[in-house]
């Protein structure tokens, strides 16, 4: 191994010393001139202003787009409280004339998750079910949920002058017809306007949130009442209707049960509580 000598220890020191101050020399020279400084500190100060722009103008095309969500979220409850609750309400009374006991209705709700299917249906409820709702429908009880339906007795006063006026103009069987024909139109518009609504949803147009605790049990409820509609209509997996529908029915079901849970479970921890608390003595 070759000896250092301690001369070369100086002159390394000296050299790296000598380097470094070289170095401080070109600092100073830099901040001490102004157009130097500018050279570096531009493409810097560049960068750094596109990053806070890009950053300020995502947020404000987030907060934008999330405003136009909840604008549009709104809008859509209003459509919802003034054109498909005053029709579905039509819905509700006739099947709970076909079905007084409420059997359709309590078998429908027992079902965690549905898959809306034909088959699903007739497994639940039976093929005798979509015959009462649909296939073999009696005039005389569509006429009495119209009737139900009426706040004034003027509204019953004309339903019933409407029908006598249709019974001396047709002859029985045809005016039956027209009397299952425009209930067959109704529930097929109220499904509609229901898939049209759910589908800004669904498709990230307006937040579901904005409006779910005004609207989700209604919601439910209406799904639910048009459940045999919905699902004799899904004879085909492949060829799905009323999909927008049923993809917030089953967000909106799933919450809204784990809410219930939730709920549940507090209430057992108050009632658990007081059950073990000492009694003052």
């Amino acid at each position: 191994m070759a000896s250092i000598s301690i001369v070369d220890i100086i002159y390394r020191r000296y050299t790296i010393s000598e380097e470094r101050m070289a170095n401080t020399v070109d600092e100073i020279t830099i901040w001490q001139n102004p157009a130097e400084t500018i050279k570096l500190i531009t493409p810097v100060a560049a960068l750094l202003i596109a990053t806070v722009s890009a950053i300020v103008a995502f947020k404000n095309y987030r907060d934008g787009k999330n405003r136009k969500k909840v604008e549009k979220s709104l809008e859509l409850a209003k459509y919802y409280a003034e054109e498909i609750l005053p029709e579905a309400f039509f819905i509700k009374k006739f099947i709970e004339i076909v079905d007084p006991i409420g059997e359709y209705k309590r078998t429908v709700e027992r079902v965690p998750s549905k898959s809306f299917t034909d088959k699903e249906l007739n497994e639940l409820c039976g093929s005798g079910i979509k015959k009462k709702l649909w296939d073999e429908v009696k005039p005389e009880e569509i006429l009495n949920a119209k009737i139900q339906c009426c706040s004034k007795i003027e509204e019953i006063l004309e339903i019933n002058r409407l029908d006598r006026q249709c019974v001396a103009e047709l002859d029985e069987g045809t005016y039956q017809k027209a009397i299952v024909a425009d209930y067959q139109q109704k529930c097929k518009k109220i499904a509609n306007q229901l898939e049209a609504f759910a589908m800004n949803f669904t498709r990230n147009t307006a937040d579901e949130s904005v409006v779910y605790h005004s609207l989700h049990q209604t919601y439910l409820n209406l799904v639910e009442w048009l459940y045999f509609l919905i699902s004799k209509a899904n004879l085909d997996e492949k060829d799905r209707y009323y999909t927008s529908t049923t993809e917030l029915y089953t967000l909106w079901k799933k919450r809204y049960e784990e809410h219930k849970r939730i709920d549940r479970r507090i209430e057992e921890k108050k009632k658990n509580r007081l059950k073990h608390r000492t009694p003052i003595s």
